[in-house]
């Protein structure tokens, strides 16, 4: 019963789709009302002008000649319109009334299914294409059009959340060729490189966000990124100043803050713990002790699950600053034996320690 009340309903606005500009085709147009209203005041300008003796008499009355023949042919044109025969009218309104709404009928009839039983939703969306297939329609088209910059913004973050690392390097290596540099693309595609280093802010990931603050010397992450390649250069002092800046200027109750407050309390612990003011507040004894559970919680999560090699850096730091050397030394160690498989990631933390004054 629904689908014949919505064919009604759809049947009778066609039918006043087609009615409506039909009533209204015998009254002049707007357009010639405006064309008429100009001529005429085109002639009340030419005789100001001879007035004035802009124009010699001549002059004058062979420019109302060709505006009053103007003025006419807008006038008959707009009688012409006027003359539309009411008899036309209504043939063409009862033609609309019976044709559309008989032939619209017997389409359906002929190819539609009026006795199909509604589908409920959940099979409906069964059969639309998963994730995975819109995915490969996207990048179908790509290699189809490698200019289309849309799609390219459209599947580049999805590369990005699914860990698709080199093809999300590709799309916003694309990107930036497409639409060129800026801020924001700059750090997009040197996060997608952090990223797909482990973390580690790389020489071409460092080069992309140098170039991003070119653009934009205030903007947050490449200043953050900047600071994390310091921090993991072993230039602490670098790092604290860049971080120190950066906290100054994001909302002190974002998730940016807390985290510029954690990299700062461990690498001067009770400057700005991860804490919050509070904690800075505390005396110096209980400062003391509230930091060292920050640096025991890093040693536990680094024992449980390890890390990389930032997060073995900071903790070899945060215990040669809490002058615990033997603890140090021994971070050390089972930081080479964590990440004895990868050699770029222990020459990292080795150069820390040395910055640090840990062997």
């Amino acid at each position: 019963m629904l689908v014949w009340i919505v064919m009604t309903l759809l049947t009778g606005a066609t039918v006043m789709a087609v009615l409506r500009p039909l009533s209204r085709s015998a009254l002049p147009s707007a357009e010639r009302a405006t064309d008429t209203a100009f001529y005429q005041a085109q002639l009340a300008e030419i005789d100001r002008d001879f007035e004035r003796g802009l124009l010699g008499a001549d002059e004058a009355e062979a420019a109302r000649a060709e505006a009053a023949r103007r003025l006419l042919a807008a006038a008959n044109s707009s009688e012409e319109g006027a003359t539309f025969s009411q008899n036309r009218i209504r043939a063409a309104a009862l033609i609309a009334v019976l044709l559309i709404p008989t032939f619209s009928l017997g389409l359906y009839m002929r190819i539609g299914s009026p006795d199909e039983p509604d589908r409920p939703l959940e099979a409906r969306l069964k059969q639309a294409p998963d994730f995975a297939t819109l995915i490969a329609q996207v990048e179908k088209r790509l290699a189809e059009k490698p200019d289309d910059v849309a799609g390219w913004q459209v599947i580049a973050p999805v590369y990005m959340q699914s860990g698709r690392y080199d093809d999300a390097v590709r799309a916003y290596s694309q990107i930036l060729k497409l639409k060129g540099p800026d801020a924001d693309r700059l750090t997009a595609l040197g996060e997608v490189l952090v990223a797909q280093a482990g973390g580690v802010v790389t020489a071409e990931a460092r080069e992309l966000f140098d170039g991003a603050l070119a653009f934009d010397a205030k903007s947050p992450a490449p200043r953050f990124y900047k600071g994390l390649s310091y921090e993991q250069d072993g230039k602490t002092g670098e790092a604290l100043a860049m971080y120190r800046a950066l906290l100054r200027d994001v909302p002190p109750d974002s998730s940016a803050a807390a985290a510029l407050k954690e990299r700062i309390a461990t690498l001067a612990p009770g400057s700005v713990p991860a804490g919050g003011e509070a904690i800075a507040a505390l005396p110096e004894a209980d400062r003391t002790a509230m930091i060292r559970s920050m640096v025991d919680g890093l040693d536990e999560r680094l024992a449980a699950k390890g890390g990389d090699s930032e997060a073995w850096s900071r903790l070899i730091r945060a215990l040669s600053v809490l002058k615990e050397s033997e603890r140090a030394k021994g971070a050390l160690e089972r930081a080479r034996t964590a990440l004895a498989d990868d050699a770029d990631a222990l020459r990292r933390v080795e150069a820390a320690a040395r910055e640090a004054g840990v062997e």
